[in-house]
């Protein structure tokens, strides 16, 4: 009873009408070949039983075959089922054990329901060509869309970064610091020294040019003979001195400023009055002095300011005292004194920084370092124009005036590519004989290149070579 339904049939009405005849004709005592009889033929009625459980219908009622197939034993007693008609049916193969039909699903589906489903044909199931051709035609996870589009970004990407490095490489091939490094480095110490060499021989102004220079009523104001000064920049006074409108100075213009600086000369004992009454008349507010007073046992600037706090000093109308003294460290040490300069002729007042770096030598060159930069920063927040002055006022001062072009020049995007050459041939034209030798030319590349270049580009073995003939030649 505990398996009571396992042997039922799905069958047609038709069907079942014949089968339910035929058990009672066979469970009839008068019916020869019945189960009882020896001579059964239970194999012969199974085998119309089967045939017509084979061509049954679904739908139709369930019946009970019990041991009508002649297995010795009466039918199972009938339960109602009536709540079960309407239940799904699973056909079972009569040659199943009762075992292995309850270990078996309930309902297995059709071998063409797990193909819809799925397109991985059911274990057991024959793959036909069809199977196989409809899995063949259904598309790859990997040619997805949304992979396309990912492989799609990724390349545009890829594009862009290309582009941005042909943009930074046309920026660098523009770049006026970078052509200048390129040709500092290409060139060498030793290059940069032959370079210097020819600009020189181009640059030697005429006597027509410095005619001014070469009047005889001047003669006393020229510190030396054979450093002349250039009539196109020169400053003319307008307070004459000695019946003269002559000084020993020269405006050089920047691209910022065309009057920057006034280079000149360290002042005589007979120019100290021209001196502060160029300085008044021009509005300047700086004076940088790059000398000593004294040097190597020569003489390479008067005395024309006081040197101490509260002292004065006394030029023509023009009184200067001394504010205040302190000292400066850039690396190099720069004094910076406070100056009041007080006309009495016109009882105006003014005030003036002056700034004095002692250690650098005479045709030589100072440490590199920051020094220079510092000074020149602090000048040129003045819009008036800075008097800057050695002892001849070529050396040391065109070389300081130099790099403050340069820099502005670099600052602006003025190409570089073919170095300082044309610079150095301009500044000559406004002060003969700027830069006034090959150590200095070469000093004004290596700051240069030491303020530009970054660690990682000093790494490179073109500046390491660089730096150590540099070192070298300034021995």
């Amino acid at each position: 009873g505990s398996r009571q339904g396992k042997d039922e049939r799905t069958t047609s009405p038709s069907s079942n009408f014949l089968l339910s005849h035929l058990q009672s004709i066979i469970g009839s005592p008068s019916f020869p070949y019945s189960s009882n009889s020896p001579n059964s033929l239970s194999p012969l009625l199974f085998l119309l039983h089967s045939f017509l459980r084979i061509c049954s219908i679904p739908t139709g009622r369930p019946i009970r075959m019990g041991n009508a197939c002649g297995r010795g034993k009466r039918p199972a007693a009938s339960r109602d089922t009536s709540a079960r008609d309407n239940e799904p049916r699973v056909a079972v193969n009569e040659n199943e054990s009762d075992r292995e039909r309850d270990e078996k699903p309930a309902v297995t589906p059709s071998p063409k329901a797990s193909m819809k489903r799925s397109s991985t044909p059911p274990t057991g199931a024959m793959v036909t060509s069809r199977t196989r051709a409809s899995t063949a035609r259904r598309p790859s996870t990997n040619r997805s869309p949304n992979a396309s589009r990912a492989r799609d970004r990724e390349k545009e990407r890829e594009r862009e970064k290309a582009k941005e490095r042909e943009r930074e490489k046309e920026e660098e091939e523009d770049d006026p610091i970078q052509k200048f490094i390129t040709y500092a480095l290409n060139k060498g110490v030793s290059g940069l020294r032959a370079e210097f060499e020819e600009l020189r021989l181009k640059t030697i102004p005429t006597k027509e040019q410095c005619s001014v220079f070469h009047m005889v009523a001047n003669a006393q104001k020229n510190r030396y003979k054979d450093v002349p000064c250039s009539d196109d920049s020169r400053v003319i006074l307008k307070e004459l001195s000695m019946g003269t409108d002559y000084i020993h100075g020269n405006f050089c213009g920047t691209p910022k400023n065309p009057k920057r600086f006034i280079c000149t000369q360290g002042p005589l004992p007979t120019t100290i009055v021209d001196f502060w009454s160029m300085v008044w008349q021009e509005g300047s507010e700086f004076i940088v002095m790059l000398c000593n007073f004294n040097e190597m046992g020569k003489v390479k600037c008067a005395q024309y300011f006081p040197p101490t706090q509260k002292e004065t000093f006394v030029a023509g109308n023009a009184v200067i005292t001394c504010e205040s003294v302190a000292k400066q460290k850039w690396p190099g040490e720069v004094t910076i004194r406070r100056f009041t300069l007080d006309r009495i002729d016109v009882n105006q007042k003014r005030t003036i920084t002056h700034l004095h770096w002692e250690s650098w030598p005479d045709r030589g060159v100072p440490p590199i370092d920051a020094t220079i930069q510092k000074l020149l920063q602090m000048v040129c927040r003045s819009s008036k124009p800075a008097v800057v002055h050695c002892s001849a006022g070529i050396g040391r001062t065109g070389t300081t005036v130099s790099i403050q072009i340069v820099t502005e020049l670099m600052d602006s995007g003025k190409s570089m590519e073919t170095g300082l050459g044309p610079f150095l041939i301009k500044m000559r034209k406004q002060r003969a004989g700027s830069v006034q030798n090959d150590q200095q030319y070469v000093f004004i590349h290596r700051l240069l290149l030491e303020r530009y270049m970054s660690e990682e580009e000093k790494e490179n073995a073109k500046f390491v070579k660089f730096a150590k003939d540099y070192d070298s030649f300034m021995v």
